[in-house]
């Protein structure tokens, strides 16, 4: 794969991933603004956006027009939102390429927002707040990074909240779209067989039209307290969901891929260490699992645990002492090995997913100080050494870097919360 890039007079950015033989092209434009960038009184907005876009462009009038373009050539198309980044995409065959591009282009920069459409989304949106909250699984990791940032809007949920919700009309749309949607604030990715001269010049047609200024401000540094911070929401489950919250470096930081070896080692996969002990040994629970949150200036080690109402405590110890471990005595050559195998096999994995590309490595040139390409990330992972895990793992393992959080019918959290030290 062939990673090219260019930069427009009117500072787009395009990032080519040329792959030979390829019968599909993917098409992604990406904003560099997410619910970090968004203050508490309009907290939602680009999420809210990414919804409303797909509701009418100037030449999509409607939902239906919009929806039919790539549904009728069999394509696939979605948007997201993050804490850093909005993108839009669509992935069709590729003797479709100029219909994706048309759409991605006209999605991005033409939404209607009428105002009817915007007062029944939010109706929708509130849904999805309820259906989110109510779902601990996934609101538990909101939590989490409550009590990580919670002075930052980093540590804010990206859908928003309710009143910020119902007080979004579209005088504040399209201001963040004037702020955020210009184009040195833009990035298109495609994944194609297709040459980058051949692109270029259709990018250029289609994007020429985005405001050239710089409209806004980065956001504020995420500020972590320095101290435990944990939270119990109360609420009558059949199951405790629970969250320990590590404060780690962020994607810039060189212990970065140490930290994703660790990750890999604790908690991300089946035979890790954490899901062993856990589940395996001790039968503590159903889900247990660790994922790495990285940003552009903070990141953390977050574990989770669907798990037995009167097991915590228990649970809450053993993960401790897992932590423990890999800062006391170096890891075992083999299982450095296979920490380091597994992260290249998910690097290989993504290589067939053209989306997760995109959204990985568009991310990457938004923040990172020097964006990678994949032969420089497989060097940096397999460059890792047992002395590097020890090292970081006794930087990141510290009782001031330790938060917690806990969805579950308990009425205090105090017990629990003198646990969380190493």
């Amino acid at each position: 794969m062939v990673i090219q890039k260019h930069i427009f007079k009117n500072g787009l950015r395009l990032i080519n991933f040329k792959r030979k033989n390829l019968e599909t092209a993917t098409v992604m434009a990406m904003a560099g603004c997410g619910s970090r960038y968004e203050n508490n009184e309009e907290a939602g907005i680009s999420h809210f956006l990414e919804h409303l876009v797909f509701k009418g462009t100037k030449k999509r009038p409607t939902p239906i027009k919009v929806a039919e373009t790539i549904d009728s050539i069999g394509g696939e198309t979605n948007a997201f939102t993050g804490k850093e980044y909005t993108g839009f995409y669509a992935k069709v065959d590729c003797d479709h390429f100029d219909i994706a591009l048309d759409f991605v282009s006209d999605v991005y920069q033409n939404a209607l927002l009428k105002a009817n459409d915007t007062e029944r989304e939010k109706g929708v949106i509130l849904e999805e707040i309820n259906l989110y909250q109510d779902t601990p699984i996934q609101y538990i990791l909101s939590l989490a990074e409550q009590v990580l940032w919670p002075e930052s809007d980093l540590g804010r949920d990206i859908i928003g909240f309710k009143k910020s919700v119902k007080e979004l009309n579209n005088k504040k749309i399209e201001s963040y779209l004037q702020k955020f949607y210009t184009a040195p604030n833009t990035i298109i990715g495609i994944v194609s067989p297709l040459d980058i001269k051949e692109i270029k010049i259709k990018i250029e047609k289609q994007f020429n039209n985005l405001p050239k200024d710089k409209n806004h401000h980065d956001p504020k540094k995420a500020i972590s307290p320095k101290r435990t911070v944990f939270k119990l929401i109360f609420k009558e489950t059949d199951q405790a969901h629970l969250t320990i919250a590590v404060n780690a470096p962020s994607f810039n930081n060189k212990s970065y891929y140490t930290l994703q070896v660790i990750n890999a080692i604790l908690g991300a996969n089946m035979s890790s260490r954490l899901f062993s002990r856990i589940r395996e040994q001790l039968g503590l629970g159903y889900l247990v699992r660790s994922n790495l949150d990285s940003y552009a200036d903070a990141g953390a080690l977050i574990i989770q645990g669907g798990l037995k109402l009167n097991k915590i405590e228990t649970a809450i110890k053993e993960i401790i002492k897992e932590l423990n471990k890999l800062k006391e005595k170096k890891i075992p050559d083999a299982e450095l090995d296979k920490g380091k195998e597994y992260l290249l096999g998910r690097l290989a994995l993504e290589k067939e997913r053209s989306e997760e590309i995109l959204a990985d490595f568009l991310h990457r040139e938004f923040y990172q100080k020097k964006p990678l390409n994949f032969e420089e990330i497989e060097k940096e992972i397999k460059k890792v050494t047992k002395e590097d895990i020890l090292k970081v793992s006794r930087e990141i393992f510290q009782d001031k870097n330790l938060n917690g959080a806990l969805i579950g019918p308990y009425k205090n959290s105090e017990g629990f919360e003198k646990l969380l030290k190493f």
